[in-house]
């Protein structure tokens, strides 16, 4: 009877331990799900949820689960603005995975705690925390959250404006996706990277990654992805000057505004539609723009925001001559941007403050440890001299044998890099003979169009139709000569404008029959990369073209060409000595020449200077251009 007893009660305890689990487990399903759906919406609903949770996980004493019930809550402060409240629960997160020795655990609370670092304006620290963070994940092979970590670290290089790095982060944390098969999470790294290339107005590669954020929008019908892929589209548009495009992108962008939390994508979007008609003279419509942004620019947060907009706004008073408006609006811009700079010092005090009490608490600690040990060793030396004798023995032996497996270790890597080093010498050999090839074979291409071109000449009686042919067929060969350049060359990264120029004006002089013409090259010896040098010769051609066809009608012929860089922009110039031709001609020239002189400027943001003195004078100041070192 006793045993039966026991029996019942054992079984009771039992089936109550497993109810008790079962349910808990139900309840934190539940509310994971609450949390969750309030997360986004009521922040301070979702601190709720995540309460519930650490209750559960504090019960059931399951370090993990409070380690995430912990970070959730850092999450729900961080969603309201408070951001300090947010930084403790990350921290209580960080301790109890330090407790624990939970690596992904303390992984995760180091990238909370950068995040929470970047929103603050504290980027140093951020990108401190997400390189400890970053490691830790490798080691665990956590792929998800090391392109987390790379997706952070680019958008604090870019907000400090390391541009290269950022690209380099986001474009590692792109492949982890991919190979994750993450669609949202390719499509916020196609949307980092587009937007990272309109800030560096390298709008052509801009372009290609927000269309490719557009398409995957598209298919996730994910609205502000789609607005922020229209917005980055516009923009690139606007950047290679394709205005009405970048209009219809911005309208675009127009309609789907309205998701929650969308203020400072609206500003953004109606500045730049401000900025655009403000562009085309109307006026009417840029101030309506302007109007719609200084709706939600009234926060603090916002004081970049202010700026854009009293600027802007001062801008159009001014050239529609209110000038008292005017100079209202000025007054408030040199107010928004005093209070602008006193708070990015102050967050530079604060950041400067924060590494100060962090090396005091580290030195401090570091002190400490020093006491603690020296204290030992007295203790252990009036103890037993022996003892101490031993463990300097034992700490030999183990140095020693340290020593000798780093040593061996050291050894092995030198070995591996060597091979690496090796490998990847003779990829960038492999690299340079396919670049040269195709190089190579784009020049035979475009060689076989210059041939068929002139049999084309050949058989036309029209002189106009004939000298169109030949046109064209010296324009194929200014771009041929550049590939000839990049395959037959040792550094196949860009051209050397001096060498190309001979070879250039050389064809033009014997396809012209102007052999006596004296030309004059000095460029500085500049090395421009491909494409900067293929709109630029195709310029160039136009213009040494015109000179041999217009300038000359008599002997004594010269044409000048000189190129240098200045302030940033790329000079060139060509002048004959010849007939010279009116500015205003040529600027008015609606022939297919000018056409496409007009069009290959825009390309390399470049503005034209046309001047009649003693001949014609052709001045060009390119902003887009790279040079190669």
């Amino acid at each position: 009877m006793v045993k039966s007893k026991v029996w019942s009660l054992a079984a009771a305890i039992i089936f109550f331990f497993f109810h008790f689990c079962a349910k808990g487990q139900t309840d934190a399903t539940a509310y994971e799900a609450k949390f969750q759906k309030w997360l986004g919406v009521r922040a301070d609903s979702a601190f709720t949820y995540a309460s519930k949770l650490l209750a559960i996980a504090q019960e059931v004493n399951d370090p993990k689960a409070t380690r995430e019930a912990l970070i959730k809550q850092g999450l729900a402060y961080g969603f309201l603005n408070e951001f300090d409240s947010a930084l403790v629960y990350y921290r209580k997160s960080l301790n109890v995975s330090l407790a624990n020795d939970d690596s992904l655990g303390m992984g995760k609370s180091y990238l909370n705690i950068g995040v929470n670092l970047f929103y603050r304006g504290f980027l140093d620290s951020a990108a401190f925390y997400y390189e400890i963070a970053r490691p830790i994940f490798e080691s665990l092979d956590e792929k998800k959250y090391l392109s987390y970590s790379l997706n952070n670290l680019g958008q604090v290089y870019k907000r400090s404006g390391k541009y290269e790095q950022a690209a380099s982060a986001y474009a590692r944390s792109l492949a982890i996706k991919k190979q994750l098969k993450d669609t949202v999470g390719i499509l916020n790294a196609y949307f980092n990277l587009s937007s990272l290339y309109v800030s560096t107005e390298s709008f052509d590669t801009a372009l290609l990654y927000s269309q490719e954020t557009l398409k995957i929008a598209l298919i996730l019908q994910d609205t502000s992805e789609i607005a922020g892929a229209w917005l980055n589209i516009a923009l690139s548009q606007k950047g290679v000057g394709n205005a009405d495009a970048a209009l219809r992108a911005f309208k675009a962008a127009e309609k789907f505004v309205g998701y929650p939390g969308d203020s400072e994508f609206r500003m953004e979007l109606y500045y730049n539609l401000a900025r655009l008609y403000r562009d085309q003279d109307n006026y009417e419509l840029a101030q309506s723009y302007l109007d719609k942004m200084s709706v939600y620019m009234q926060s603090e947060a916002f004081l970049e925001k202010q700026m854009a907009y009293y600027q802007l706004s001062y801008e159009l008073k001014k050239a529609s001559g209110s000038h008292a408006e005017a100079l209202a609006l000025l007054e408030a811009f040199v107010q928004v941007k005093d209070k602008y700079l006193s708070q990015s010092v102050q967050q530079q005090i604060t950041e400067l403050e924060r590494k100060y009490q962090s090396e005091q608490q580290e030195l401090k600690i570091t002190g400490l440890e020093l006491e603690k040990k020296t204290t030992d060793l007295v203790l252990a030396k009036s103890i037993n001299q022996r003892n101490i004798l031993i463990l300097v023995a034992v700490i030999f032996l183990i140095l020693a044998g340290f020593a000798g497996h780093r040593y061996r270790e050291k050894q092995r890597t030198s070995k591996v890099l060597k091979q690496k080093n090796l490998q990847i010498s003779e990829a960038l050999d492999e690299r340079e003979i396919l670049l040269k090839e195709i190089h190579h074979r784009v020049k035979n291409n475009l060689q076989v169009i210059s041939s068929l071109l002139k049999l084309q000449a050949g058989s036309l009686k029209d002189e106009a139709a004939v000298d169109a042919v030949m046109e064209g067929q010296n324009r194929v060969r200014s771009m041929a000569l550049i590939h000839q350049k990049l395959y037959s060359a040792e550094d196949i990264r860009g051209v050397s404008i001096d060498t190309y120029l001979e070879n250039l004006t050389g064809e033009l002089l014997t396809a012209f029959g102007k052999n006596e013409v004296d030309v004059e090259i000095e460029t500085n010896e500049l090395k421009l990369d491909i494409d900067s040098v293929i709109p630029l010769g195709l310029i160039l051609n136009e213009l040494i073209s015109n000179s041999l066809k217009y300038a000359f009608d008599k002997p004594g012929g010269r044409i000048s060409i000189k190129m240098w860089e200045a302030d940033e922009k790329l000079n060139v110039t060509v002048k004959d000595n010849g007939k010279g031709m009116d500015a205003a001609t040529l600027e008015q020239s609606n022939s297919f020449g000018w056409k496409m002189i007009r069009s290959l400027s825009r390309k390399v943001k470049a503005e034209i200077d046309i001047r009649n003195d003693g001949g014609t004078e052709v001045n060009l100041y390119l902003s887009r251009y790279k040079l190669v070192v």
